[in-house]
């Protein structure tokens, strides 16, 4: 999906479409193409559990970041927005 006339989402269209619905995992691409992803599978939530249990385990030894969930959103370089299964800051 993109903005009015084909153009790109901008970020207040975008956090204005995150508030209305909070119950949907989007993304934006760095492109401005709106991704609407679904719920994770029971084994994928699994998986992400697993990565960021030990995302957080070795962060909390080497004490120079802090470790997110997937429901952490992150603006990247080329202006995407993305929300990774676990990240570390």
């Amino acid at each position: 999906m993109q903005g009015r006339n084909g153009a790109r989402v901008s970020d207040e269209e975008f956090e204005a479409l995150y508030r209305e619905c909070p119950d949907l995992f989007l993304e934006l691409s760095a492109d401005g193409d709106l991704i609407i992803a679904e719920p994770a599978y029971p084994i994928d939530g699994i998986r992400g559990g697993s990565i960021g249990s030990r995302l957080c385990e070795w962060a909390e030894t080497d004490r120079r970041g802090v470790v997110c969930g997937s429901s952490a959103g992150f603006i990247m370089p080329n202006g995407a927005r993305r929300s990774p299964t676990a990240s570390w800051t």
